[in-house]
């Protein structure tokens, strides 16, 4: 049976070291309902979670403009363009008014977040908890130096799965809740 290809032919590039952030997306995002990813650069971790998920319209990606991160923001929305992705983009670091712009755009608040945002998990949840309120799987980036500990702790997550991250340089991780802890 031969393998799918690392990415969707119609991908014209940007992101693509970030082979482990793809291969652990592949193993976990058919099981989401619906994602908010924050740091989405290029799009090619977005290429993989499109082609896993039912309804690709329930995507968010957060992308800032400013950041251009293997061709960043601009990259993105060629990559989004040339695979007629669905995802939505959100084009600057998240507020607190986005809130309702995520959940109406994923029909709930998130139950599977992607993250790849440069130590920003923290400050994130900081700013916006509620994003958090649903969910049940989180894939990140570890380019934390362990701060992120604390918060998977508070949110009653344990780890299932790791590849590769950065390269090769740190690990992505996949933690998950369980009902019994929401």
């Amino acid at each position: 049976m031969p393998t799918k290809p690392d990415l969707p032919s119609c991908y014209i590039g940007g992101g693509e070291s970030e082979r482990g952030e793809r291969d652990v997306a592949r193993r976990h995002t058919y099981s989401c309902k619906n994602v908010l990813e924050i740091g989405g650069g290029a799009g090619s971790v977005s290429a993989i979670v499109q082609q896993e998920l039912r309804h690709k319209e329930r995507h968010v990606v957060v992308q800032p403009k400013a950041d251009g991160m293997f061709g960043g923001f601009t990259q993105l929305m060629k990559n989004r363009k040339a695979c007629d992705m669905k995802f939505t983009v959100i084009d600057h670091k998240l507020v607190p008014t986005d809130v309702d712009l995520i959940q109406t755009t994923l029909g709930s608040k998130p139950d599977c977040m992607v993250v790849d945002c440069e130590n920003c998990l923290g400050q994130e949840y900081n700013k916006n908890p509620s994003l958090f309120d649903d969910l049940r799987l989180l894939q990140v980036e570890r380019d934390d130096r362990g701060s992120y500990d604390a918060l998977f702790k508070k949110l009653k997550l344990r780890k299932v799965d790791e590849g590769m991250g950065c390269g090769t340089s740190c690990k992505t991780e996949v933690w998950v809740r369980d009902h019994a802890s929401m």
